[in-house]
């Protein structure tokens, strides 16, 4: 029987790839703040006071629901694995971003400020994310708060897979390029493996950094 050659990167490996018997190797790990953190605690303390809460990642919502439950709170997220999360914590989901991007996620604000002026956002997220949320919050002067629930690190392998091994590798996000880069350095990849990233931020990240 054919044995698939594929290495994934990601957190969490979906069925459609276990199924292809990928090779499951995460190279990033997500480390939880705690939640004496100030910057949670903070928002923890006022968050009576939000209408509205965005989660741009699966590790944010499992981590903040960890913490507050949000039924009362409209819910505003990035994708449908997200939303997935959530619902599967005993959330409720408001909106879904049809672009699974920041970009996507700023549509819906732009929508719900509309309907909804007084609104009052919760942003929690990583520590390195990309500023187009922060961004537009702050270019439209729209009340939010922002806390840092986790830091993405590069994981220690104990491990590491010899590349001549596959014929593909699974990127799922910005992170595990930087860990790729990290762990076996800037030479190019072998013109025969096929880099596949999952969501447009990430292409755009292996075709800068690996392509």
């Amino acid at each position: 029987m054919y044995k698939s050659r594929i290495l994934y990167t990601g957190l969490e490996m979906p069925l459609a790839y276990e199924v292809l018997s990928a090779k499951h190797v995460p190279f990033i790990e997500v480390v939880p703040r705690s939640s004496e953190d100030l910057s949670i605690k903070r928002c923890l303390a006022e968050f009576d006071k939000y209408t509205h809460i965005i989660f741009t990642s699966k590790c944010a919502a499992s981590i903040f629901l960890s913490f507050q439950k949000i039924k009362m709170k409209k819910v505003i997220v990035v994708g449908k694995g997200t939303e997935g999360r959530i619902l599967s914590l005993g959330g409720v989901v408001h909106k879904v971003a049809k672009e699974e991007t920041a970009e996507g996620v700023v549509q819906l604000l732009s929508q719900e400020i509309r309907e909804n002026p007084n609104a009052y956002f919760l942003w929690p997220h990583a520590a390195k994310v990309r500023p187009v949320i922060r961004d537009w919050l702050h270019g439209h002067a729209i009340s939010h708060d922002e806390c840092i629930l986790y830091d993405t690190h590069t994981r220690k392998l104990e491990s590491v897979p010899l590349l001549n091994q596959f014929d593909e590798i699974v990127f799922t996000s910005p992170s595990t390029v930087d860990a790729f880069l990290e762990i076996y350095g800037t030479h190019p990849v072998e013109k025969r493996i096929k880099l596949t990233a999952i969501g447009p931020i990430t292409q755009a990240k292996v075709k800068c950094c690996l392509a």
